[in-house]
């Protein structure tokens, strides 16, 4: 990707696996991929929280690029963490170089096969003005586009009520393709404009692995948005990518089993 420029920030979304696979090898892969990117934000999904054994995936990769760090815990259950079976929860981490000034996690529609979801609002203040930040990771129940759909509507009442911004940036983990009935809606019928980062890109590319974490799939699952509530534009997209997407010779693994999508944000006059 190109080198942002004085009116440029970046911004990745990656669902980090909980404490799945080799864990301690991923979290160095997901720090130095997020390091050598360089972002100002990162959206974190199924970021894991399990005290007794001192992991944090969120706070961990937070202090690593210098950070403020954010998270909202959710789905808490005993899960096998570094080899025990302990209390974890799993949640949403916001990462950012710049003051987080105001959130709230929301809860959203579920299914009792799936479990607790929830929605990471937030304010940021950065070198251009407010900015709006909706983090989510949705239900990936095969079959589950309507209540995908009822899980975005009330995302999308949150953030229709939460305090202008000069820019909105709506990512994380939707569980559904770019031309989903989901996304459909939200790009027009859910009263926003929401432009695409796969459109800077060149169209979408793969982002979710097969379930060992080693093999890439089909499924393009992730995704970011720039939301406008009503004109003027205030931002646009200026370049986008997958990122973290580079296979590990030392444990033949990847950071995580999804792909992150990184995108530069350019602020407009």
């Amino acid at each position: 990707m190109a080198m942002a420029a004085a009116d440029d920030f970046c911004i990745v979304t990656l669902n980090t696996w909980k404490a799945s696979g080799d864990y301690r090898r991923r979290l160095t892969l997901m720090a130095d991929g997020l390091r050598a990117l360089a972002p100002d934000i990162v959206l974190l999904q199924e970021a894991i929280a399990a005290p007794a054994v001192a992991v944090d995936t969120g706070e961990h990769l937070a202090r690593h690029l210098g950070f403020s760090h954010l998270h909202h815990p959710a789905r808490a259950k005993r899960r096998v963490v570094l080899g025990h079976r302990m209390f974890s929860t799993t949640g949403l981490s916001l990462l950012s170089r710049w003051p987080i000034v105001r959130t709230r996690a929301v809860t959203l529609p579920a299914d009792p096969h799936d479990g607790e979801r929830i929605a990471q609002i937030a304010t940021l203040t950065g070198p251009f003005g407010a900015l709006i930040i909706v983090n989510v990771n949705l239900t990936p129940l095969a079959g589950a586009d309507l209540l995908r759909q009822r899980q975005l509507d009330a995302v999308m009442q949150a953030f229709q009520g939460w305090p202008l911004g000069d820019a909105a940036i709506f990512g994380g983990d939707f569980g559904c393709e770019p031309h989903s009935p989901p996304l459909s809606w939200l790009r027009s019928a859910s009263g926003v404009v929401a432009e695409d980062a796969w459109h800077a890109a060149g169209g979408p590319q793969p982002t979710l692995t097969t379930v060992d974490g080693r093999h890439p799939g089909r499924r393009c699952v992730d995704h970011l948005f720039i939301m406008t509530q009503r004109p003027p534009r205030t931002a646009q997209w200026s370049s986008a990518a997958r990122v973290l997407d580079a296979r590990d010779p030392v444990s033949d693994t990847y950071a995580s089993d999804h792909f992150g999508v990184c995108g530069r944000v350019t602020w407009l006059p």
